[in-house]
C-alpha cells in the first residue's frame, strides 16, 4: 500500500524529482512550492509566491537540480534558487 510521507497545506498540482531524489511539490492554493527530502519527516517550504505573480501549476527540475515553475494566471515561468529565490 501507499502511505503519506509528508503533509502539505492543500492539493498538490505538480510534482517533480531531481536526480538526487529530492522532490518538489507545487500547492496552488497556498501559492507555495515545497521541498520534499527522503528521510525527512517534514516538508520544507521553499518559496511562497505573491498572488499577483500567479499560482504554481507545473514543475520541472533542470540538470542543476533547480525547480522551474509554470505560473497559472501569471503567464510566466520562474526558476527557483537553492533558498527559494526567484
Amino acid at each position: 500500500g501507499v502511505q503519506p510521507a509528508w503533509r502539505l497545506p492543500g492539493r498538490v498540482a505538480a510534482l517533480a524529482f531531481a536526480a538526487d531524489g529530492v522532490a518538489f511539490a507545487a500547492v496552488p492554493e497556498a501559492g507555495a512550492v515545497f521541498r520534499l527530502e527522503p528521510g525527512r519527516a517534514r516538508a520544507r517550504l521553499l518559496a511562497r509566491l505573491p498572488a499577483g505573480s500567479g499560482r504554481p501549476a507545473g514543475l520541472a527540475v533542470d540538470a542543476e537540480g533547480a525547480p522551474w515553475l509554470a505560473l497559472e494566471g501569471g503567464w510566466a515561468v520562474a526558476r527557483l534558487g537553492p533558498e527559494g529565490e526567484v
